[in-house]
């Protein structure tokens, strides 16, 4: 019997239950989504892993990525709170942090501004953590710290450059200067690519507790508008006093390491389409999802949290469980 090995699955077991506990009993629909799709990925970054089989429309099949496009097909159709507990496929993805696939929880929830879906990250992480707590064989003994923070604070008090109005010139030059890349490297950088660049190595370091007994959960908000993916581009809920339009989107951090990301979720059709990744090649289930777009989705949020970052954050592993 390999014990240690024993008790990675009972903790992966004991937060599956817990999940699906909190879910059950907030009025939260699970619902299964299919592993294949046609739809290319919501974000250019994310490489696909492709099968060998074809759509109907003879489309080449991916493994998703995202539940994202399927769960709002789901919700134009059927407009409730519904959440969806799978594995994601990712490629060029390997390392302590990063495995090619991994568990995804994915929801989303109708009439919730950005405080109301903090709110339920922070209790979801919290009741997780109080059962991990329960094991007998895991004594963790450590207080959780949550904090909400602008991403302009937090990257203008590290950096001294407004994010929501920086030049490509001044983020190179940054760059150049702290992270020791050369400007040949960055010759084909965007300020998206280079705001991403700076929060990853100079940020993401800073968002962790300073006593051993205590893990900083981080909800950084408002971000730029050029990271808006599929999130609303609107004045700050939570930072009224700021005349900046931003991203309505959070991210959430527990001790430096990124666990979640959310959206107060666009529902203009029109709009969606310009910011695919290539709004000119669409897929048979890009277009779907756009149609869906069209018969309307609900005013809501969505969250992806990473269920394998979460466990081997609060357990403070050195890296993802995998066997």
């Amino acid at each position: 019997m390999n014990h240690k090995m024993y008790q990675q699955l009972q903790v992966r077991a004991a937060v599956m239950q817990t999940v699906r506990s909190f879910f059950l009993q907030n009025s939260v629909l699970e619902v299964d989504v299919p592993m294949l799709t046609d739809a290319a990925a919501t974000d250019h970054n994310i490489q696909l892993i492709k099968t060998n089989e074809l759509s109907s429309e003879g489309d080449t099949l991916y493994l998703q990525s995202s539940p994202e496009f399927k769960m709002k097909q789901l919700l134009s159709y059927v407009p409730i709170d519904m959440y969806s507990l799978s594995k994601v496929y990712r490629a060029g993805e390997r390392g302590s942090r990063h495995n090619p696939e991994f568990t995804m929880l994915e929801w989303y929830r109708l009439g919730f501004d950005e405080l109301q879906l903090i709110q339920e990250v922070s209790a979801l992480i919290n009741k997780v953590h109080q059962v991990l707590e329960s094991l007998n064989f895991y004594k963790p003994t450590i207080d959780l710290d949550i904090k909400i923070i602008s991403y302009q604070q937090i990257f203008q008090e590290i950096t001294g450059l407004n994010p929501h109005n920086v030049s490509l010139e001044q983020l190179t030059s940054y760059i150049i200067e702290t992270i020791d890349i050369s400007r040949a490297m960055l010759s084909e950088l965007t300020i998206s690519d280079g705001l991403d660049l700076i929060f990853t190595h100079t940020i993401e370091p800073t968002l962790i507790s300073s006593f051993n007994h205590v893990m900083q959960v981080s909800f950084i908000v408002d971000y730029p508008v050029c990271q808006s993916a599929f999130s609303k581009v609107e004045s700050s809920v939570l930072y009224k006093e700021q005349s900046t339009t931003v991203s309505r989107r959070f991210e959430c951090y527990i001790d430096g390491i990124e666990i979640a990301n959310a959206y107060i979720e666009l529902a203009d059709s029109h709009e969606i389409k310009q910011r695919l990744v290539n709004p000119y090649l669409i897929s048979a289930g890009e277009k779907r999802f756009i149609e869906s777009i069209e018969r309307g989705l609900p005013e809501c949020a969505g969250i992806a949290l990473g269920i394998d970052r979460l466990i081997m954050s609060l357990t403070r592993a050195p890296a993802l469980f995998s066997f």
